[in-house]
């Protein structure tokens, strides 16, 4: 068996990028498969912690000096 991903983007996306995404998505299920079975998936921390940076931090600085 193989698994398929098949990604409709805007902008380019790397693959490594991409395959972070996936790693960090199966890691957080197996875990909470593990230790956490009854925690919904949409409580999953699904974006590796470099990425939720640029997301969040990065991409938001928005402070200008104004006169």
């Amino acid at each position: 068996e193989a698994l398929g991903l098949t990604a409709q983007v805007v902008e380019p996306i790397s693959a490594d990028r991409v395959c972070g995404y996936m790693q960090q998505v199966l890691e957080q299920l197996a875990e909470a498969l593990e230790h956490a079975p009854n925690r919904p998936v949409r409580n999953l921390d699904i974006l590796p912690a470099a990425e939720r940076t640029y997301l969040l931090e990065d991409l938001n600085r928005t402070a200008a000096d104004y006169p």
